[in-house]
């Protein structure tokens, strides 16, 4: 595998689809060797290897098989008849070559084809000899993306990264109290990676807005949906401090905060461990073989600017909350596309 040549390496929390436009031109397609998928890949995205700067891999010994995560983790690459590891260096181990099964845009289905889950034997009544045969163990390689999502308002809007949906081929929706609800995409920032939402509802709980500039060393929390509902659909937390006020190449809208961050997390809040209130919107993260704890997130400032330029009224609070986690537990969302 090729060396990587540089120390700051940086995905997307999930949700990106930079991969998929590849794939749906026949670029890559079932067949292939495990090295012409990596060719293809690192000839439309100069740089390092693709498998191992932006993702990673899996290898099952038994199945021969291999799953090789690629850009940003938004599609994960299925091989069979891969060898045993020939060689292992800094980040990952070169297994056998092995050729494409199989793509798909959600860790569930890819680990679904290595490991199927065991199925009980049920009786089955005579099928007529003219209906269809279908093939259950195939699968649907239709692009979808998943993220997390905030209400910033009580009159349904709702913030999240632009990555989060760029590429949704239909309505994005939000989980709100178990149900699925249509959330509108009405304004979008490419360059801060914004997206304001829209949902015909309305919700009584929101994160507001700090109207003080985050400091090093605040304490703060992140919520969201990591690996989307893949772990479970319960809302996750971590938790830590504002290590940096920029990000990299110096981004001031950024801001350094060393509370995991994962696929998943991408659009959901970073607020004040104490008061509740706005600090980031998880946007970022270094990959994770390389260095832990460094992850970001596009400062309440910029948010603020992004929501007042779609004039939408910025909500902040003098008091804070009493109960952060109840707060985030009502504000945060899970949400998702075809």
């Amino acid at each position: 595998m090729k060396k990587v040549t540089s120390i700051i390496i940086l995905f997307f929390l999930y949700g990106c689809a930079t991969g998929s436009s590849i794939v749906n031109s026949g670029q890559i397609y079932k067949g292939m060797s495990k090295s012409s998928v990596r060719s293809v890949l690192y000839s439309t995205y100069p740089g390092d290897d693709p498998f191992i700067t932006d993702g990673g891999e899996q290898y099952y010994p038994e199945e021969k098989k291999e799953i090789l995560w690629g850009y940003s983790r938004n599609i994960f690459y299925v091989f069979n008849n891969v060898s045993v590891p020939q060689s292992c260096g800094i980040f990952a181990c070169n297994y056998g070559n092995g050729t494409l099964e199989s793509w798909h845009y959600s860790l569930n289905s890819a680990m679904e084809t290595i490991k199927p889950k065991a199925k009980k034997e049920v009786a089955k009544k005579p099928s007529n000899s003219s209906q269809k045969k279908t093939d259950s163990s195939s699968t649907s390689n239709s692009i979808g993306s998943s993220g997390s999502a905030f209400f910033v308002t009580n009159k349904g809007h709702i913030i999240t990264n632009y990555h989060v949906v760029q590429n949704c081929r239909s309505t994005p929706k939000i989980k709100y109290k178990d149900k699925d609800v249509n959330a509108k995409v009405i304004a979008k920032d490419g360059v801060l990676d914004l997206a304001l939402l829209k949902a015909d509802l309305r919700n009584t709980k929101y994160i507001s807005f700090s109207n003080d500039q985050p400091k090093k060393l605040q304490r703060i929390i992140a919520s969201g949906y990591p690996f989307g509902e893949y772990i479970s659909d319960d809302l996750k937390f971590t938790s830590g401090i504002v290590s940096s006020l920029k990000g990299p190449g110096d981004d001031s809208t950024l801001v350094q905060v060393d509370a995991a961050l994962n696929p998943g997390n991408s659009g959901g809040p970073i607020v004040d461990e104490e008061t509740g209130e706005l600090v980031a919107v998880s946007v970022m993260g270094m990959k994770k073989s390389i260095s832990e704890g460094q992850n970001f997130g596009i400062k309440t400032s910029s948010v603020k600017n992004f929501l007042e330029a779609n004039n939408v009224k910025v909500q902040s609070s003098w008091f804070g909350t009493s109960d952060v986690a109840k707060l985030l537990e009502d504000s945060t969302l899970y949400t998702y596309c075809d």
